[in-house]
């Protein structure tokens, strides 16, 4: 009875450990390279996706720079035209004429390309609302002083032989230094405040989703080294043990077999040559 049981348990527990060792002995590697490559894509998406957001805040700088400058050329501009048509109407300086004209022109053109890169509202809501919007309408007030300008390049230099002539070109020098001085300048000034303040505003958000990315791209690596490379390693150390044991047990008997007689026999010689003393092998 006894040796019965003994050979039921000892049944048993090869039993159990064939299932462990089974389980085991199933090569991690694939997985492995599955969690490797899972892990590598999910970063090279994420540094992709920072890459494109860091190339936006680059192009809403420069796209930011260049409306900011042709708005205060306008600025600048149309100062300029204010002087070169009072010079005009009080010297009549063909050069004044000629300085006004090409000042007119380059302000028309800076206006268009405002026009053209606002087109779309969402480019910049603060523009679109103080151009084309109440209370400044500014690209209405552009117009007018464009056209302000155009009427005024009309008039003859001298006029003294008709006097209605010199009060309709007083009267636009009076118009353009007022439109310029008190409608123009202010709604430009609150246009470059607006659009720097909401620019601003965009780069910061960028900046957030930016930080936000590369925050995650580490949290990925710190659960691809906990979560996925470790239990693996783990189990390739359980693997590499499981595969010194086969290489160096009998499979049926459990007992070491020759190979690993012979490595415990170089140790032992190697042991007993370098302290100097005797060594028996015994045969059974």
């Amino acid at each position: 009875m006894d040796t019965a049981k003994k050979i039921k348990e000892s049944a048993a527990k090869a039993k159990k450990k064939l299932a462990f060792t089974g389980s085991i002995t199933r090569d991690p590697t694939k997985n492995l390279t599955k969690a490797y490559i899972l892990a590598l894509g999910l970063i090279a998406l994420l540094t992709v996706g920072v890459h494109i957001i860091t190339a936006h805040i680059t192009e809403q700088q420069k796209e930011s720079a260049e409306i900011t400058y042709h708005v205060g050329r306008q600025r600048t501009l149309m100062q300029q035209i204010v002087l070169y048509a009072t010079n005009y109407y009080h010297i009549g300086e063909s050069l004044d004429y000629d300085f006004m004209m090409q000042s007119s022109w380059d302000m028309q053109k800076g206006h268009e390309y405002i026009l053209r890169t606002i087109g779309d509202q969402n480019k910049s809501l603060a523009l679109h609302r103080i151009y084309y919007k109440p209370p400044f309408n500014l690209n209405e007030q552009v117009v007018a002083f464009s056209g302000m300008v155009k009427e005024f390049s009309q008039y003859p230099i001298k006029s003294d032989a008709v006097e209605d002539f010199s009060k309709q070109r007083e009267e636009l020098v009076n118009k353009l230094n007022y439109k310029a001085t008190h409608v123009l300048r202010p709604s430009m000034d609150a246009a470059l405040e607006s659009y720097q303040t909401e620019t601003l505003e965009k780069i910061a958000r960028f900046y957030s989703i930016q930080l936000g990315g590369a925050l995650f791209i580490l949290i990925v690596l710190l659960a691809e080294a906990m979560f996925i490379f470790r239990p693996l390693i783990t189990k390739i150390k359980e693997y590499n043990a499981v595969l010194q044991r086969y290489a160096l047990e009998d499979s049926l008997t459990g007992l070491n077999n020759r190979r690993a007689f012979m490595n415990a026999a170089e140790i032992e010689l190697k042991k007993a040559k370098r302290e100097k003393t005797a060594i028996t092998v015994a045969l059974l």
